[in-house]
């Protein structure tokens, strides 16, 4: 993973994207986020060989889903989780970016099936 995070702690269990895993952005984020959710759904559509669906809300859905959300944090420090019920990337402005880069690494190597986790990186 680069660059590599300040923390990285792998937890237990997995989480495993299906055609009906949704993205959940939140309305806090912006065109930025959105222009790397769009990256982030042509990744799994490559690797894995289905395109997720994409909502904007102002709710957080808790399971089967990749939410992300835009924290009032420093800009780019950002936090993504998996658990085996979803996926969290919470940041900054530029955070959010980073956070969406890392899963598409994650994926990429990693396939449908993601290793729980945890990663913070308070300013990348």
């Amino acid at each position: 993973m680069l660059p590599m995070p300040k923390e990285l702690r792998i937890k237990d269990g997995e989480f495993k994207l299906c055609p009906n895993t949704e993205i959940i952005l939140h309305s806090s984020c912006t065109s930025v986020g959105l222009e790397a959710v769009k990256l982030l759904i042509e990744d799994i559509e490559k690797v894995i060989g289905f395109k997720l669906q994409v909502n904007k809300t102002f709710e957080k859905v808790l399971s089967n889903s990749i939410y992300i959300k835009k924290l009032p944090m420093e800009k780019e420090a950002y936090t993504p989780t998996i658990t085996p019920e979803k996926i969290e990337i919470l940041g900054g402005e530029a955070g959010v970016f980073y956070g969406i880069q890392t899963l598409r690494q994650i994926i990429k190597t990693s396939g449908r099936r993601l290793k729980a986790l945890e990663i913070v990186d308070d300013l990348p």
